[in-house]
């Protein structure tokens, strides 16, 4: 099922706004500070990404690096999408490496696809839906992410 163009639509917006008053800030992405590193500490650290693939479904400015590097250097492989191409640019700048990639693009449309060992979503289920039925999309998000990996999957809501 894809993502609604007219959703779609409405998080580009939503972000790059926020994205100008704020700019590289937790506050653009709806977190106070502290609070998304603690997200990023708990979805995980039920798993071993050591020498494993992780995609980040809506990664934002891709700071879910800062845990990874942290725990494993540079031994994971990270790939992080998301719709908003401000957010995406900005991640580009912050994180570089042959093990980290980003794009600019909706995870539900067809066209998209790969094979991870995990997938993440933080925040993604975090506000009311216009077009589309928040179950709806949840379940959506959850088949594709299933359908992307291997070995597990965290999200928060």
């Amino acid at each position: 099922m894809p993502f609604p163009r007219s959703e779609q639509d409405a998080v580009i917006q939503r972000y790059s706004e926020r994205f100008a008053e704020y700019g590289y800030s937790p506050k653009t992405l709806g977190w106070e500070k502290g609070k998304q590193d603690l997200r990023f500490t708990v979805l995980s650290s039920q798993y071993d990404f050591r020498g494993k693939s992780v995609l980040d479904i809506g990664c934002g400015f891709g700071d879910l690096n800062l845990v990874l590097a942290k725990r494993y250097g540079t031994d994971y492989r990270y790939h992080g999408v998301d719709l908003v191409p401000v957010l995406v640019e900005q991640a580009r700048t912050l994180y570089r490496g042959d093990h980290i990639q980003f794009s600019c693009s909706d995870v539900l449309s067809d066209g998209f696809s790969g094979q991870y060992d995990y997938a993440i979503a933080s925040g993604i289920f975090n506000f009311k839906m216009r077009d589309m039925a928040n179950y709806e999309f949840i379940q959506a998000v959850r088949g594709k992410a299933l359908a992307l990996c291997r070995d597990g999957t965290a999200f928060d809501f």
